[in-house]
């Protein structure tokens, strides 16, 4: 369905809409995937006057969606509600919304944010340089309960834990110490344009804020998990840039700027590219 037919049955009266999601997203491949993408844009970024509901597709309620297709094609009304009337009335189909009260607005929202320091040897943590690794472990959805985040972000979370117990074990030994902290950070709101960053960066912590502040560099791990295969159907909410071109397992690497040469931020992507060098000779060898 695209945004033009929602909008036509709002004008011919519709008093609702209900969606039936697939059970298994990965099915979805092609035009289809990108017209649920759209759809699913439009229904949170514009002002729909009816409500939308959205469900998984299940026996029951495909036994009605073939009923009223069906008899909707044999029987021609004037008006949708018509139709509509005499399909519950023929069939006896009903469907009632458990919660009638009216939505509010979340004025006071709380999202938590984990944040965890590594901190580095020779030297007072303040003045030592800093390194932030950040990823968001929520996801998003028209339909909050049915999101599916495996990509974006549980492969973020996932990397960035892994990357905490690694660099732990290094941070034990007094000896091999690097002389940077090392701050990862959790945060929720990822997908409401980073919110729970953004409350971060506002609370009054002197701790944190000395080392946020201070940073040297900031890696935000995202969307690490998809394949070129599943990257042209779940695509990061970064659109700049085309992820269904990349070869097979690869990941890519979003820079704010182009780094200056012998920059901190260069000497990082050169070290990148001399390990994907590195694992394309071994994997081919």
């Amino acid at each position: 369905m695209q945004m033009e037919v929602l909008r036509d049955l709002v004008d011919r009266g519709a008093g609702s809409l209900l969606l039936l999601l697939p059970q298994n997203f990965s099915d979805i491949h092609g035009e289809l995937a990108q017209q649920w993408r759209e759809l699913e844009r439009s229904i949170l970024s514009q002002k729909i006057p009816i409500p939308v509901y959205l469900s998984l597709e299940e026996e029951t309620l495909g036994v009605i969606h073939d009923s009223l297709a069906s008899s909707a094609a044999r029987e021609k009304h004037s008006t949708v509600t018509a139709s509509l009337w005499h399909i519950l009335t023929g069939y006896g189909y009903q469907m009632i919304s458990e919660d009638q009260k009216e939505a509010e607005v979340v004025k006071d929202s709380h999202v938590v944010t984990l944040v965890g320091k590594l901190a580095g040897g020779l030297g007072v943590q303040q003045r030592l340089p800093t390194v932030m690794v950040v990823a968001h472990y929520d996801a998003f959805g028209a339909a909050p309960s049915l999101s599916s985040g495996v990509d974006s972000n549980a492969s973020g979370v996932a990397a960035l834990l892994g990357l905490a117990r690694l660099f732990s074990r290094l941070y034990r030994d007094v000896k091999q110490k690097p002389r940077s902290n090392l701050l990862f950070v959790l945060s929720g709101g990822g997908k409401l344009n980073y919110f729970g960053t953004k409350s971060l960066l506002e609370e009054d912590n002197d701790d944190l804020d000395s080392l946020i502040h201070s940073s040297d560099y900031i890696i935000c791990l995202d969307s690490l998990a998809a394949t070129a295969a599943s990257q042209s159907c779940d695509q990061s909410h970064d659109e700049s840039h085309d992820q269904s071109h990349d070869p097979p397992h690869s990941l890519t690497v979003h820079v704010s700027k182009p780094p200056k040469e012998g920059s901190k931020a260069a000497v990082m992507l050169d070290l990148l590219n001399r390990v994907h060098t590195c694992l394309l000779i071994l994997s081919q060898s």
